[in-house]
């Protein structure tokens, strides 16, 4: 038996120095790709923040009792802005925008109260640093022992309460250019601002104080957080079915009762929101004063909460569904149509004599509309929204029947009466 012994050729130096290179430049690479990766920044300021709560800042610093930590915001033109420190957190997980891992870090609660900020800056850019100093045994800070962790990328803090500053002023101007435009068209009628929310009656309506409420509420907040908030916040999907309850509401009522003529002599009032007008009374509505109840009691909470919760509150569709109760309700009660009309005795009238009236009665549901049937005596008046006969006639006349039609959109009534002048 034999053996084929071959020898062993040994490595070239040339080809260890390869070798060699290879695996330093493979640990170079590898180190170089772990110092990248490494971890987060050693401050960092989530985005987000407003200056009312406490701001939160992550370092990479654990708390200790001989280190005094104090944060510092860092504005674009490098003006400085000092606050303190709450309260100090270790271990705390986050995760930097844009980044696709967790990080771990002390977690500072920060208040910038005082700090100085502009006071008419809705939002500040900038970054977050960190002094930290070393405490001696008395507590008190070593000279010369401070050091900064590294300040973080420009972020916007929010700053509400100049918001609603300004918030305030456009609600006041967008009103005040309103209330100019439509001075020419009210002009010579009482009560000229509550035009804007009466109806050709000269009442105040309901859908329409609805509608503007909601729309104030709505506008206004949505124009103050986009004054201090990164991005303009959205609308919720309940409170664009709440404007189209309250616009529904508005269309309906005018199909259901009709416009009439203008009545220039007639002063809007508060009251008209929760009474319904027949004849020469006013009587309390319960479903005014309910779709009243439910607007007011909806627009204070989301208002409120949505400041309370810096973001615009999502009504909750219970709410939403009581609000289209109340609306159903509310056109429910227009539908109820006239059931007779009347006036009372004597329908007489003095020659010469200033401010005399004749007031309609009625059952069931107010007529929107009144005509008369012939012509009255020169000086009286029919007033086509209300049914009200005034004024003050020239002269005598023998008595004699006119006829008087109430018309809304559920019914028709109608009332002879006679008239004379004496």
């Amino acid at each position: 038996m034999s053996c084929n012994n071959r020898p062993v050729r040994d490595v070239s130096p040339l080809r260890k120095n390869l070798v060699a290179a290879l695996l330093v430049a493979s640990a170079f690479a590898t180190t170089s790709v772990g110092i990248r990766a490494q971890g987060p920044p050693q401050a960092y300021l989530p985005p987000g923040q407003n200056d009312t709560r406490p701001i939160r800042i992550y370092v990479q610093q654990a708390p200790s009792d001989d280190i005094i930590m104090r944060p510092v915001l860092i504005g674009d033109t490098d003006s400085a802005w000092f606050g303190a420190v709450l309260s100090a957190t270790a271990d705390q997980t986050f995760e930097i925008v844009g980044a696709k891992r967790q990080h771990k870090g002390t977690m500072l609660l920060c208040s910038f109260a005082g700090a100085g900020f502009p006071s008419t800056w809705t939002r500040v850019r900038v970054r977050a640093a960190v002094d930290i100093y070393k405490r001696d045994a008395q507590g008190n800070e070593i000279e010369g022992s401070k050091r900064r962790l590294p300040a973080t990328e420009l972020v916007t803090i929010g700053r509400p309460t100049p918001a609603i500053l300004w918030t305030a002023v456009f609600l006041i101007a967008a009103l005040a250019v309103i209330c100019l435009l439509g001075a020419k068209a009210t002009s010579g009628r009482p009560g000229r601002l509550l035009w804007f929310l009466a109806d050709a009656g000269g009442r105040m309506s309901l859908s329409r104080t609805q509608v503007a409420l909601f729309t104030i509420a709505i506008g206004g907040l949505v124009f103050g957080y986009a004054l201090f908030m990164p991005e303009v916040p959205g609308i919720p999907p309940t409170l664009l079915f709440l404007m189209g309850i309250s616009l529904a509401t508005g269309g309906a009522s005018s199909l259901l009762s009709p416009p009439a003529k203008v009545a220039h002599d007639r002063k809007p009032r508060l009251s008209d929101l929760v009474t319904i007008h027949k004849g020469e009374t006013e009587h309390l509505s319960i479903a005014r004063t309910q779709m009243l109840f439910w607007t007011l009691l909806t627009v204070i909470l989301f208002v409120v909460l949505s400041i309370a919760d810096d973001r615009i509150w999502d009504v909750p569709w219970q709410m939403v569904g009581l609000m289209g109760l109340s609306s159903a309700g509310y056109l429910s009660a227009k539908r109820d149509p006239p059931k007779s009309l009347d006036y009372p005795t004597p329908h007489a009238f003095t020659a010469g004599k200033d401010d005399q009236e004749l007031k309609p009665k009625f059952e069931g549901g107010a007529p929107q509309e009144f005509a008369i049937d012939p012509d009255l005596p020169t000086g009286l008046v029919l007033n086509p929204s209300t049914g009200e006969i005034r004024g003050r006639p020239d002269q005598k006349t023998a008595a004699k029947n006119y006829t008087v039609t109430g018309k809304s959109a559920t019914g028709t009534v109608k009332a002879t009466i006679c008239i004379s002048v004496t």
